[in-house]
């Protein structure tokens, strides 16, 4: 079969230009899917027709469910409402999302959070720890300060480091640099010097990007959090705690570092 090249008498009548907007609502929202969720952050403010478009509200909620299947803290319910939101959630799925994107990019803790979430412990290999067999729950409560408690163990006093141009204003008190200002919790004398002299090593650190827990008198605990589930680590070189907000209450969550489920793995 002979192919030919159109000429110039085959193009002088094109079809007319279709304009993006003039195309009905739902194949405007299904090209909408195809677009990350940074680019649909932009395209969503495109006109004022876009904006307008109410099932733009569906191509969001799809977005935050893919995002955030991963992020148990975050994940929707079967009803398509997030689990778990910042006390002043918007309602639109467009501001949910950023609202998550904000609170899942944080990297500073509070003591209120500590004390409302369920924690795992467990040792690292090197300390003891058999992998899912000697994983404990853990709760951090306020009496007279923060304090952890450990099933079989007397309660043991906390002190999270915390800067005020990171945290809420009401976790600010006092000066932050003054160390003696910050310790607030009912530490037995020796460890409350001891975790003092702690304290004013973390504050000459020149890396104040990463939170340190301090608990009673051993090695500070660095704080962060997970990239693939957005959960909350804190660490030291002999334990790991981690935060865990899978609905089935037996869960032991998903991470396997620092041998915390397999002795064996990744230690």
């Amino acid at each position: 079969m002979a192919l030919f090249a159109p000429t110039r008498e085959d193009c002088s009548d094109p079809a007319p230009a279709v304009v993006f907007l003039d195309l009905e609502e739902d194949i405007i929202c299904f090209t909408a899917t195809f677009l990350a969720p940074r680019d649909l952050a932009i395209f969503s403010e495109a006109s004022e027709y876009i904006i307008a478009l109410s099932s733009l509200e569906t191509v969001w909620r799809t977005a935050c469910i893919q995002r955030w299947e991963n992020w148990p803290m975050y994940r929707t319910t079967s009803d398509h409402e997030p689990q778990s939101q910042p006390q002043t959630a918007p309602r639109s799925w467009r501001c949910r999302y950023a609202a998550v994107e904000e609170q899942a990019a944080r990297t500073m803790l509070t003591p209120e959070e500590m004390q409302s979430m369920r924690w795992l412990f467990n040792y690292t290999p090197e300390a003891g720890g058999r992998g899912r067999s000697s994983v404990m729950e853990a709760r951090f409560i306020f009496n007279h300060g923060l304090r952890l408690v450990l099933d079989g163990y007397s309660s043991l006093p906390c002190l999270l480091d915390a800067s005020p141009s990171t945290l809420p204003d009401s976790h600010a008190t006092g000066d932050s640099d003054d160390p003696e200002n910050q310790l607030d919790v009912d530490f037995p004398a020796p460890e409350a010097a001891r975790a003092l002299r702690q304290l004013e090593v973390v504050a000459a650190c020149k890396d104040i990007s990463q939170q340190r827990l301090i608990i009673a008198n051993f090695p500070p605990h660095s704080v962060s959090r997970i990239d693939s589930t957005r959960e909350w680590l804190i660490t030291n070189q002999n334990v790991t705690f981690v935060s865990c907000h899978d609905a089935d209450p037996t869960s032991l969550g998903s991470y396997t570092d620092r041998g915390f489920l397999d002795r064996f793995s990744d230690v």
